[in-house]
């Protein structure tokens, strides 16, 4: 399934801004769905949802109508970059 670049642009999670007014490259949320969480990594387009406490077992990754497709040789770099992220800022919803 691929989102549009819409769910970026109009999604009021995308307004986090960093320290220099960029857009931070993830953004999480709670998902609609109970006990999951959505991480958007605005920088390579990709989504990824997982259920809270269980993101090893549970993690989906979509990719967004805008991914570029030269970004496909770098996907389990940008993977790995999720859950680094998410294990240094968000512990306590992975684990």
């Amino acid at each position: 399934m691929f989102y549009p670049r819409s769910f970026l642009r109009d999604n009021p999670a995308s307004k986090v801004v960093g320290f220099l007014g960029k857009m931070e490259r993830f953004i999480l949320q709670q998902s609609e769905k109970a006990d999951h969480w959505v991480c958007t990594d605005t920088e390579n387009c990709i989504v990824c949802v997982f259920q809270k406490g269980k993101f090893n077992d549970t993690q989906k990754f979509e990719m967004l109508e805008d991914f570029n497709p030269d970004n496909f040789s770098q996907l389990s770099k940008i993977m790995s970059d999720f859950g680094n992220w998410l294990r240094e800022n968000h512990y306590d919803k992975i684990f």
